[in-house]
């Protein structure tokens, strides 16, 4: 599901009809994808980048948008870190003390 702002709705007919991604807009899905594959194990700030130059590049920003969404929602991120955040917090938790 998508958030409010990333819906796609006209106002045709006195109501709100929404609209729904078709087989035309299955190569800007693509593209989605291959950004997220192809910044695994980068840094998050590198993917939002990327992510912001398909949206330039797209004819439907909001659409490129909502796909982003979709796959961020599904996407697992991990830190990494000399020590496991856990860890760390305790440290500094411990040493304030």
């Amino acid at each position: 599901m998508l958030t409010k702002d990333l819906l796609r709705v006209s106002r045709a007919g006195g109501g709100y009809h929404p609209q729904f991604a078709d087989r035309g807009d299955r190569p800007l899905a693509a593209k989605a994808i291959g950004v997220f594959r192809r910044h695994v194990g980068d840094a998050r700030a590198d993917l939002d980048d990327a992510l912001a130059d398909l949206e330039a590049e797209a004819d439907d920003f909001k659409l490129a948008r909502g796909f982003a969404s979709l796959l961020d929602r599904e996407a697992v991120f991990e830190t990494a870190a000399p020590l496991p955040p856990a860890r760390a917090r305790r440290a500094a938790f411990e040493a304030a003390m």
